[in-house]
C-alpha cells in the first residue's frame, strides 16, 4: 500500500472503533471533571462571569442557569474546550453529545498528524500501518477520545505541535518558515487547553542537549532562540493564569502538596499494571512501555530521543501529582484511574513503537489482510465491550440518578445535591443547591422568600465524604429523592476491575 492508501485504512479503522460512542456515550464517569466542560459550554449560553479567573471553569452552584445567585470556580480546568463547545451549541442547540463529536474529531485530526510524523520517519508502509493499527485499536483510547474530558483535544495540540516542530527542525528553524511559528501557536494552544503541557518545554531542551552531546553546532543558536522564546512562554503563561497559586489552592483542599513522592509510590505502579492489561490496552500497552524505555536508553535517533524522553516527562509528571482527594488521604486509586491522563501523551509514546521495525512482518505480506481482518474483528468487540461497560455504569450510577430526580420535582422545587453540574446539564429551569457550599443560612433565604417550594435532597452520588449542615435536616422537611423512585441504587457500582 502507498502512503495515501494506508493513511485512508487507518482514518477508517479509528472512525470505526470510535463509532459506537453514538450509541453508547460516556462522559468519563469521573465527577466533577468529566462533566464540568459540557456543564460549562451550557452555562456560556447565560450570565457567564468572565471578569474573574477568566482561565478557569466556573459554574452556578447555586440557583438557575438563567438567574444564578452563586457560582464556584473549578480549580486547573481550562475554558477552552467549553468555549469551543458552546459555539456549537449555538450552531446547532445545546445536546450532550456535542462534546463528544468535537472530541472524535480532534481525535481523527491526531490520527492524521500521527500518521504524518511516521511517514517522516519511516519510508516502510508496513511498520507504518502496524504502528497505527495497535495505537488505533487501543480500548482505552478509543472510549476517552469520544469522552467529555479535555485530555482528546489536548492530545491533538500536542501531536501537531510535535508534527510542526520537527518540520522547523528540517527548516533548520529558519524564523522566515512557517513551521517554526506553527510550532508556537500550537504550543500556546496545548497549555491554554491543559496546563500540564507546559512539560513540551523538553521538546526543545532535549533537542538541544542531543546537539552538544553529539556536537552538531548546525542551527544551534537558532534552536537555543526557540526554546528561550518557548521557556518565556511558559513563564508568562504560569504568571498570567497564576498556576502556581492553582497548585497551592488545591493543596490546602487535600490537607497537602499537590506534588509528592507519595504520589508517585502510589500511582506509578497502579499505571505499570495497568499497561499490561488487555482490557484497556490490547497489545498496545507493552510495546508502548518497551520502546519508550529503547528509545530514552539505546536510541541514537533525535525523534526517537524526544518522543521517549517526552512521553516519560508526562508519565512521571502525572505520577508524581495526586488523583483524588481519596487517594491522598486513603489510598484509593484503581488501575481506571490511570487511564483518562495517559490519553493525553498516549500518541507520543506509540510514535516509538515505529522504531521496532519487525522484520518478520514482511514476511506475512500475502497473509497480512486476512490477519489485519481477524485482529480488526477481535478488537472490535474487545472496543465495544469495553465501552458498553463503562457506559453502563455510568448511566446506572451517575445519569439516571439525576434524570429519576428531575422527573419527580418541579421548577419551583429547590434540589440539594452533590453532582450540581449533572442537574445543570439536564435541565437550566430547576433551582439546584450544591450541597457542600451550603449551609442552614442560605437555605433560610432560599426558603424563607419562597414558601411555594419544596426542599429535596439527592444524598450523596458520587461517594465522596464531606460534611452537610445537619440543621437542615432538623430545621425543614427535606423530601430525599432516592426514596421516591425504586428505579435506580446509588450504592457501590463501579467497573470491575481483573
Amino acid at each position: 500500500m502507498n502512503k495515501r492508501q494506508v493513511t485512508i485504512a487507518i482514518i477508517f479503522l479509528s472512525v470505526l472503533f470510535k463509532i459506537s460512542f453514538l450509541k453508547y456515550p460516556f462522559f468519563g464517569l469521573e465527577y466533577e471533571d468529566s462533566y464540568i466542560y459540557t456543564g460549562v459550554s451550557k452555562y456560556l449560553q447565560y450570565n457567564y462571569e468572565w471578569a474573574i479567573d477568566p482561565f478557569q471553569t466556573k459554574m452556578c452552584s447555586d440557583g438557575k442557569l438563567s438567574d444564578c445567585y452563586s457560582y464556584a470556580t473549578y480549580n486547573g480546568h481550562s475554558v477552552f474546550l467549553p468555549l469551543l463547545v458552546s459555539f456549537l451549541n449555538r450552531l446547532v442547540g445545546f445536546s450532550v453529545k456535542n462534546i463528544f463529536i468535537i472530541n472524535f474529531i480532534a481525535s481523527v485530526v491526531s490520527i492524521v498528524f500521527f500518521m504524518k510524523i511516521l511517514f517522516y520517519l519511516k519510508s516502510n508502509s508496513v511498520t507504518v500501518f502496524f504502528t497505527a493499527l495497535v495505537m488505533t485499536a487501543t480500548p482505552f483510547l478509543n472510549l476517552f477520545n469520544t469522552s467529555g474530558l479535555a485530555e482528546t483535544l489536548s492530545g491533538c495540540f500536542i501531536i501537531m505541535s510535535l508534527y510542526y516542530y520537527f518540520k522547523a527542525h528540517g527548516n533548520g528553524f529558519n524564523v522566515y518558515e512557517k513551521y517554526f511559528w506553527l510550532f508556537i501557536v500550537l504550543f500556546i494552544l496545548s497549555i491554554v487547553v491543559k496546563r500540564e503541557n507546559l512539560v513540551l518545554v523538553i521538546i526543545p531542551i532535549t533537542n538541544l542537549i542531543w546537539m552538544i552531546w553529539h556536537k552538531h553546532k548546525a542551527n544551534r543558536f537558532r534552536l537555543s532562540f526557540l526554546m528561550i522564546v518557548v521557556v518565556l512562554l511558559a513563564v508568562l503563561y504560569v504568571n498570567i493564569a497564576g498556576i502556581i497559586s492553582m497548585e497551592i489552592k488545591e493543596g490546602r483542599d487535600i490537607g497537602t502538596n499537590t506534588f509528592a513522592i507519595q504520589n508517585l509510590e502510589l500511582i506509578l505502579p497502579k499505571l505499570a499494571i495497568s499497561f499490561v492489561k488487555f482490557k484497556y490496552f490490547g497489545i498496545t500497552g507493552i510495546l508502548l512501555v518497551s520502546s519508550v524505555i529503547w528509545a530514552v536508553l539505546f536510541s541514537t535517533k533525535l525523534e526517537y530521543k524526544v518522543f521517549g524522553v517526552t512521553a516519560l516527562s508526562y508519565m512521571l509528571m502525572y505520577s508524581l501529582h495526586y488523583r483524588s482527594f481519596d487517594q491522598v488521604h486513603f489510598g484509593a486509586i484503581g488501575y481506571f484511574d490511570t487511564l483518562r491522563y495517559t490519553t493525553n501523551y498516549f500518541p507520543i509514546g506509540c510514535l516509538c513503537i515505529s522504531q521496532l521495525d519487525v522484520p518478520v512482518l514482511r514476511h506475512f505480506r500475502c497473509s497480512m489482510p486476512i490477519l489485519v481482518l481477524l485482529f480488526v474483528g477481535f478488537m472490535l468487540i474487545e472496543n465495544l465491550c469495553l465501552r458498553k461497560e463503562y457506559s453502563n455504569v455510568e448511566f446506572k450510577q451517575r445519569i439516571l440518578p439525576v434524570v429519576v430526580s428531575l422527573k419527580s420535582t418541579t421548577d419551583k422545587d429547590y434540589i440539594l445535591t452533590d453532582v450540581p453540574i449533572l442537574f445543570y446539564i439536564y435541565s437550566a429551569n430547576r433551582h439546584i443547591v450544591d450541597i457542600k457550599l451550603t449551609s442552614i443560612n442560605r437555605i433560610d433565604f432560599l426558603m424563607g422568600s419562597d414558601r411555594n417550594g419544596r426542599l429535596f435532597y439527592l444524598r450523596n452520588v458520587t461517594g465522596r465524604r464531606f460534611n452537610i449542615d445537619t440543621l437542615i435536616f432538623d430545621h425543614y422537611t427535606v423530601i430525599k429523592l432516592d426514596s421516591i423512585s425504586s428505579n435506580f441504587k446509588l450504592f457501590t457500582l463501579s467497573p470491575k476491575e481483573d
